[in-house]
């Protein structure tokens, strides 16, 4: 069975959603008709109701990746718009990276910080997910393809260690 839930504050497509304590569900960034938004919108399981959280400092961006290991998600890659190219916005692939760190107490803060990029060409609608590499909290990023609609999903996977705050290679 369904039962409809509260609709979110701000509609948004190919934004970000990731999973918090067994409760929360952060949706990040995305974009609506009008462009993309940098809004990080929480929904809580508990008392069925949305709250915005501390925005997305990167660009706006959709069909971006991330991950939450721990009480940190990363955020990475994704397009934007570029409004001032082009009347109707000329989508830009997105190479940038920003940890957040999440406070366990009160969800809606987020602490960001933008880290180095993996190297590689930004991604637009990749995979990411937390995982445990040698007893050490990580995030994988893997496959996603450039912006262009005809270019092939890539093959390359890139990981990035919490404590080490490193890519490995």
């Amino acid at each position: 069975t369904y039962t409809k839930l509260p609709e979110m504050p701000v509609a948004v497509a190919d934004s970000l959603a990731l999973a918090y304590q067994n409760r929360y569900i952060y949706l990040i960034s995305g974009r609506q008709q009008e462009g993309n938004i940098n809004l990080v919108q929480v929904f809580d399981n508990f008392s069925q109701k949305w709250s915005q959280a501390t925005p997305y400092p990167g660009a706006a961006v959709a069909g971006h990746a991330g991950a939450v290991a721990g009480h940190q998600m990363l955020v990475c890659d994704g397009i934007s718009q570029d409004f001032q190219q082009q009347a109707q916005g000329q989508i830009v692939p997105t190479a940038a990276c920003y940890l957040g760190e999440l406070d366990p107490k009160q969800s809606n803060k987020i602490r960001w910080q933008k880290i180095k990029h993996h190297g590689g060409p930004a991604r637009f609608r990749q995979a990411a997910i937390g995982i445990k590499l040698n007893d050490e909290a990580a995030v994988a990023f893997i496959g996603g393809r450039d912006q262009s609609s005809s270019s092939t999903a890539s093959n390359q996977i890139y990981i990035y260690a919490l404590k080490q705050q490193r890519w490995l290679r």
